[in-house]
């Protein structure tokens, strides 16, 4: 699998458990908003960020600016991570919240998990 195999796989992941919450999912129009993937329903909105690896953890991810501002400044921020993504469709859904998370390395928006 390629890294954008394994990214779609991932996406696909998010987006058929927010469904299965009964949240709708938009995809941004444009690139470089800090997001993936957006979600809500009538009680809560979530601004997604998705990481993704055949691993079984996620480990130094970067953010970029984008997502580094998201992180910093909105309360609706998540970063799903779906890990030991096969080629079957399959993988492991955690999900974080800023709280969760360090930035290790400002300059480059490093994260630990």
């Amino acid at each position: 699998m390629n890294n954008l195999d394994i990214e779609k796989i991932g996406t696909d992941i998010v987006m058929a458990f927010e469904a299965k919450e009964g949240r709708q999912t938009f995809r941004p129009k444009f690139k470089g908003c800090g997001w993936d993937v957006c979600t809500g329903n009538e009680n809560e909105t979530r601004y997604i960020e998705i990481k993704t690896t055949t691993q079984k953890k996620l480990v130094g991810r970067w953010l970029e600016k984008a997502g580094h501002n998201q992180f910093r400044i909105n309360p609706d921020f998540y970063i799903y991570g779906v890990t030991e993504i096969k080629q079957d469709g399959t993988g492991k859904l955690a999900i974080y919240r800023p709280s969760d998370i360090t930035i290790v390395e400002e300059i480059k928006y490093v994260l630990k998990f």
